[in-house]
């Protein structure tokens, strides 16, 4: 009996509980337009509210982040925004990636507070490459040390990336 009960359930897809991430805040959607001030109105996102069904879930968007920008992280926040870059509705994907957040200047020296929010985009339409981004907001608070294992090989550098579009 307790054989069927446990083949029922995985039946039913019982053993896969979502996962219910952090929701979008206000905050975080002006970290990004602070980080893209310079750009705007051309880079700019806003909070939706919508009952439609994306054809990427939000676990595929967190999937394609954490495979692509954030390896190993830490997902603090999952919504989806209106991007003045794109026809339609993106994944907006806060993260925390492990080790140290360190504002680094293209010389390697530190020049600013630590980085405090990481971001990633994703379709909500077709599951395509994140665009990757970060940057240091002083209306949000410090990100703390987290300590996983180290995906950036050594030699390389975290670049932000441009909106796509940008600089053409």
């Amino acid at each position: 009996m307790v054989f069927v009960g446990t083949g029922l359930g995985v039946g039913l897809g019982l053993s896969e509980a979502p996962v219910d991430y952090g929701h979008l805040s206000q905050k975080l959607v002006e970290a990004v337009h602070y980080n893209y001030r310079e750009m705007a109105p051309t880079y700019a996102i806003r909070l939706v509210k919508t009952r439609a069904i994306p054809d990427v879930s939000e676990q595929q968007a967190v999937s394609l982040v954490t495979g692509s920008c954030g390896s190993h992280s830490r997902i603090l926040a999952v919504g989806l925004v209106k991007a003045t870059w794109a026809s339609g509705l993106q994944w907006a994907v806060f993260f925390d990636p492990p080790g140290k957040h360190v504002g680094i200047s293209g010389g390697m020296i530190p020049t600013r507070p630590r980085l405090n929010w990481y971001a990633a985009f994703v379709s909500a339409s077709h599951a395509g490459r994140p665009f990757c981004t970060f940057g240091y907001y002083g209306g949000l608070p410090t990100l703390p040390v987290f300590l996983g294992p180290l995906v950036v090989p050594a030699g390389r550098r975290l670049m932000r990336s441009q909106p796509p579009g940008a600089g053409s």
